[in-house]
Order: C-alpha cells, then sequence, then structure tokens
C-alpha cells in the first residue's frame, strides 16, 4: 500500500482534489499519455499562479471504491491535490541531460 495512507489524508486536507479520469474509449495507449499530458499542464499551470499541487497516484488502490462513490465507469487515471503551499521546499538537485538520456547517431 505504500504511501496510500499519506495520499488519503493529503486529499482529504486539499483544499481542491481533482479527480483525474480516462474517458477514451478506444483503449489506446496515447490516451493514458494524453491524459498524463493534461496532468502536467494542470501542474505547470498552477505552479504558476503560485499554487502547490501534489499528482497522486496511489487512486489505484480504490480505483472501483471511487468509481461507485462518484458514479464513473471511466478509467481513473490519477487525483491532484491543489491549494496554497504552506512553505516552499528546496529545490531538489536536478540531473544531467547525459544521466538521463542516451543520444544514438
Amino acid at each position: 500500500m505504500g504511501s496510500s495512507f499519506s495520499s488519503c489524508s493529503i486529499m482529504e486536507e486539499a483544499p481542491v482534489l481533482i479527480v483525474v479520469w480516462n474517458a477514451g474509449s478506444m483503449g489506446w495507449e496515447t490516451e493514458i499519455q494524453s491524459v498524463a499530458a493534461a496532468i502536467q499542464n494542470i501542474l505547470l499551470k498552477a505552479y504558476s499562479l503560485g499554487l502547490g499541487t501534489v499528482w497522486i497516484g496511489d487512486v489505484f488502490y480504490a480505483t472501483k471504491a471511487i468509481g461507485r462513490h462518484l458514479g464513473k465507469s471511466w478509467k481513473l487515471t490519477a487525483a491532484i491535490a491543489l491549494g496554497w503551499p504552506a512553505e516552499q521546499p528546496n529545490l531538489r538537485p536536478r540531473k544531467s541531460v547525459s544521466e538521463v538520456a542516451e543520444f544514438f547517431n
């Protein structure tokens, strides 16, 4: 269950919780990628407005229960907790391009 209990606390305390679904009906892998790109855009826009966010993937432990509770049959993708940050954490060190990518000639 990993961090799911912590994630539940975050979701309960967040001023805004966005539940993200994949409503695509074709079953294409690109549907998942499109939803993930939309989530990233939400996070980037929120950051530009000074808001704090957390992309929560632990919702998968309760996919059926959340779907029943909200009356949705779509594929649950994630949740996003959104609010004003209580603190400004230190930036994490970034890896160099050579540590995360390999280029072929």
